[in-house]
């Protein structure tokens, strides 16, 4: 399997040719506190507006086989977290960003209960710059 980072660069360079040249303005800065927010408030609505319609979220715990969850499979984990009014909190630290094109990609690490790990998320601005694919491992593989 590949590490994460090598797999975001591959797939960087293969869509940085075809993306959309326009968007002047990057990403807010403050998105993913914001995803965060939503995440921890607990508010469905407003955590799904942070993605794409065709959103991927590419994850491994552990030692597991990487799996792929779709929007829908997003929105019903979340569903099934805020069931519990006082689940842990969502910590987001941005270790870093940068942007080619109309692709913007964030990395850094996240906390949430016992769980930590590093993520990294592409946001395309032909969606209003949401969350299009995240890769999130737990814990970081370095």
């Amino acid at each position: 399997m590949l590490e994460p980072r090598l797999a975001l660069a591959i797939f960087l360079v293969t869509i940085s040719g075809c993306v959309p040249a326009g968007s002047e303005s990057g990403p807010p800065p403050d998105a993913s506190q914001s995803f965060a927010n939503a995440i921890n408030s607990q508010d469905i609505e407003s955590a799904m507006a942070h993605w794409s319609d065709d959103a991927l979220m590419y994850f491994q715990i552990g030692d597991a086989s990487a799996a792929v969850v779709s929007r829908d499979e997003i929105r019903q984990n979340y569903e099934h977290m805020f069931e519990d009014k006082h689940a842990p909190k969502l910590e987001i630290r941005v270790d870093g960003s940068d942007r080619i094109g109309d692709i913007a990609h964030e990395w850094g690490a996240f906390t949430i209960g016992d769980s930590i790990g590093c993520y990294v998320v592409l946001r395309r601005a032909i969606d209003d710059w949401k969350i299009y694919r995240e890769w999130v491992v737990e814990p970081c593989g370095h």
